[in-house]
């Protein structure tokens, strides 16, 4: 995987608010998780207890990539499902800041309805996406 000098630097916030969108679309889609961390509800969004233990303290994770993160990458690429869902929610995401990401979150179902530092129960987010999919069809 190349990195490109143009690509924005993003927070962890901002990964974890789109990995919240991949786990939720894949659910909806494929009814199956895309990958098997808890995602928390908490204050400011959303944590994934293993991003947030690896990308800890980094300012910005383009420049902290390893190459587990690059062999990630190139897993997710082989997954054509996978995959397709990524570069969907890359699409979604593009051009909103975080702010507007976890804004948003903030008053999607899952997230309401998940007391804070709880996990939001992969059910409840399949059968929001699920609706969610169907409104924009």
């Amino acid at each position: 995987m190349r990195r490109d000098e143009a690509t924005e630097k993003l927070t962890l916030e901002q990964v974890m608010a789109l990995l919240y969108y991949v786990q939720g679309m894949h659910l909806a889609v494929f009814d199956t998780v895309a990958f098997a961390d808890d995602i928390l509800a908490c204050e400011r969004g959303v944590a994934i207890q293993t991003v947030a233990t690896q990308f800890y303290g980094a300012a910005g994770l383009i420049d902290d990539l390893d190459e587990a993160v690059i062999a990630d990458h190139d897993a997710i690429e082989a997954d054509p499902q996978l995959a397709a869902i990524v570069h969907t929610v890359q699409a979604f995401a593009d051009g909103r800041s975080i702010i507007r990401l976890i804004t948003r979150m903030s008053t999607e179902r899952p997230w309401m309805e998940t007391p804070q530092n709880q996990v939001i129960l992969p059910g409840l987010m399949a059968d929001y996406f699920r609706k969610l999919m169907q409104v924009i069809e």
